[in-house]
């Protein structure tokens, strides 16, 4: 997925959303399962699936993409000096940086909170655990192309501890949200049955 870092959705409205499935899951089960499952299998399981893995990104995993050359056009510069200095147009490349990562991917999407003003466009392949952006540079001086990927490694990812620091909390909770709820649907449904069989009511509950 193609997107700005750390940018596309807040971090209480996602977290919102997982609780909003999770009450989903466990209202969707039928009575007779509520109140005959196992509860601490069926919240562990829960736990299990709605748990977040804090984002780490595998620096020695860097790789450096073969360099495509492009052409800039210098027509919106040409009242700062650029234009007569280049002409209509400068050489350069575009260069992908990729890296692998742990954790959960949808993260990279989330903005945290607190969250450090800065971003970058990034892609995140979740499947292969896989993450990468572009650079531009206008030159084949090395100085340049490690500063430029110094700049954009930081704006695509100084969010990552606050990511991980949303996250850490929110799987420190998750238990006892999963389990409050589960408790809550049990009861609710014992009562009903309760009630059923109180008024001798003649079908299967």
């Amino acid at each position: 997925m193609n997107i700005r870092s750390f940018c596309e959705v807040t971090w209480d409205d996602f977290q919102n959303n997982i609780f909003k499935a999770i009450d989903k899951e466990i209202d969707n089960c039928k009575d007779d399962y509520i109140l005959n499952v196992c509860a601490e299998d069926y919240i562990t399981y829960l736990v299990d699936k709605y748990t977040l893995e804090p984002l780490e990104i595998l620096r020695e995993t860097e790789e450096i993409g073969t360099p495509v050359e492009i052409k800039q056009d210098l027509s919106e510069y040409q009242n700062r000096g650029v234009f007569s200095r280049y002409g209509c147009y400068r050489d350069g490349y575009k260069i992908e940086i990729s890296y692998l990562f742990n954790g959960s991917g949808i993260l990279f999407k989330v903005r945290p909170n607190p969250f450090t003003m800065t971003a970058y466009d990034i892609y995140v392949d979740e499947s292969n655990e896989k993450v990468s952006f572009f650079i531009q540079i206008f030159s084949q001086n090395v100085e340049e192309f490690n500063r430029e990927k110094s700049s954009a490694y930081s704006s695509a990812f100084t969010n990552i501890q606050n990511i991980n620091n949303c996250v850490n909390s929110y799987n420190s909770n998750l238990h006892n949200i999963i389990k409050k709820k589960f408790e809550d649907v049990k009861q609710k449904r014992l009562n009903k049955t309760n009630f059923f069989r109180a008024i001798k009511v003649k079908k299967n509950f």
